[in-house]
């Protein structure tokens, strides 16, 4: 964790701000779409909205790409925009089902590795970050990032359960409130949060550059997690 990791010369090239804008774009309207289509009772095009979502996505990244990379991105994204079509025009799945899927698995996935790396012999997802991010972590520094970690691995799944508790008592259009609303809300506060409460509670460090710290969170070096402690 750091201010900007700028000093460091073997620190993360910089991500490009307007690529991760995109991104966030992207996800943040195929979740609206979902959760309109969701309260106008259209469960099959909203997962024709979130399956094109998914393609915007992989289509992105494809025009990122190069050469034969570039190709098969754009061709599977392409075939991903055309199921997402088919979906919305005869429904092959069960809309419900298939709806609630991606975001319970996706939430779930996110808390089982942060909660992996809290395990012995293994090194906390974000002391990782921070130890690339800034080389030398301070104890009190390290202290935080494991406490973040903590964070990180119970947030995504207690959002997860208060959703399906809400489709158990209030149906379909409860569940898209916390799932397709609420989540995305909560985990980007939880985010931005965390840089103010760091800057604020140790500010010899610097301030905390936000987007920095997703730069960093692309480096080779950071990700994939889990992986096993370091010295």
């Amino acid at each position: 964790m750091t201010a900007t990791g700028a000093g460091r010369s073997d620190a993360p090239a910089r991500a490009r701000p307007r690529t991760l804008i995109v991104r966030a774009l992207i996800a943040l309207a195929a979740l609206a779409a979902v959760h309109l289509c969701v309260l106008a009772d259209r469960s099959a095009l909203a997962l024709a909205c979130l399956i094109w979502g998914v393609a915007a996505a992989m289509l992105l990244n494809g025009l990122a790409a190069r050469g034969r990379q570039r190709v098969l991105l754009a061709g599977a994204g392409i075939l991903i925009a055309a199921l997402g079509t088919l979906q919305a025009a005869a429904p092959a799945f069960d809309p419900r089902l298939a709806l609630l899927l991606p975001p319970t698995l996706g939430n779930l996935a996110v808390s089982s590795v942060f909660a992996y790396t809290l395990l012995p012999g293994h090194e906390p997802a974000i002391l990782r970050v921070a130890r690339v991010s800034r080389g030398q972590v301070p104890a009190d520094l390290a202290a935080h990032a494991r406490r973040v970690t903590w964070v990180w691995a119970v947030l995504p799944a207690a959002i997860m359960l208060a959703a399906l508790s809400a489709l158990a008592f209030g149906g379909l259009g409860a569940w898209s409130w916390i799932a397709n609303v609420a989540n995305p809300v909560l985990l980007l506060v939880t985010f931005l949060g965390e840089h103010l409460l760091r800057g604020w509670k140790f500010p010899q460090y610097g301030r905390p550059s936000v987007i920095w710290t997703l730069s960093v969170m692309l480096d080779k070096r950071a990700w994939p997690l889990p992986q096993r402690g370091h010295a």
